[in-house]
């Protein structure tokens, strides 16, 4: 049995009914499943490749797939999760979402605060860093902050504002 252009179709559909997908995404997918099935059936037309253009158009037009609502879900998502600006345009803009869509959804202050601070304090709180008053320890925490892309500054002032906090608390 060939690949056919209806089931290419069901094949978007049922990916989407189990993730979200950027458009760009979503034809990534249906590629390689192509590509997989034609390594091990060799049954894959050359016609494939419109089919999955037009499957993943008719996704669209059906509003199946939307970038921006989709880079405005994964934004807040991933703000909750304590991970940075940085982070999230790099891993949208792998999904296939232009950074200009994904930039639109960037809080400019959250109850006035810088959101990058709120989501580093965050992280800080969620694996509990900063809670040591050895240097060493402080030094991998503010590591494990640098590497989830903040920066410096909003790395050490997260970990402060938790030292401070967790002094009160004692």
């Amino acid at each position: 049995m060939t690949l056919k252009a209806t089931t290419v179709y069901n094949q978007a559909i049922y990916y989407l009914q189990r993730y979200g997908s950027s458009t760009e995404n979503l034809r990534r997918v249906l590629t390689q499943k192509a590509k997989r099935r034609q390594m091990k059936f060799n049954d894959v037309p050359p016609e494939a490749a419109q089919w999955i253009d037009d499957a993943v158009e008719k996704c669209v037009r059906l509003k199946l797939v939307d970038d921006h609502a989709y880079a405005e879900g994964r934004v807040n998502a991933l703000r909750r999760q304590g991970r940075s600006k940085n982070y999230i345009v790099q891993s949208l803009v792998q999904k296939g979402v232009d950074k200009k869509i994904i930039l639109n959804y960037f809080p400019e202050d959250v109850d006035g605060e810088d959101p990058e601070l709120v989501a580093a304090t965050h992280l800080v709180r969620k694996k509990r860093l900063g809670k040591s008053k050895d240097r060493t320890l402080l030094q991998k925490d503010l590591g494990k902050l640098l590497r989830a892309g903040f920066s410096m500054s909003i790395a050490r002032q997260a970990l402060q504002n938790t030292v401070e906090e967790s002094e009160f608390s004692d």
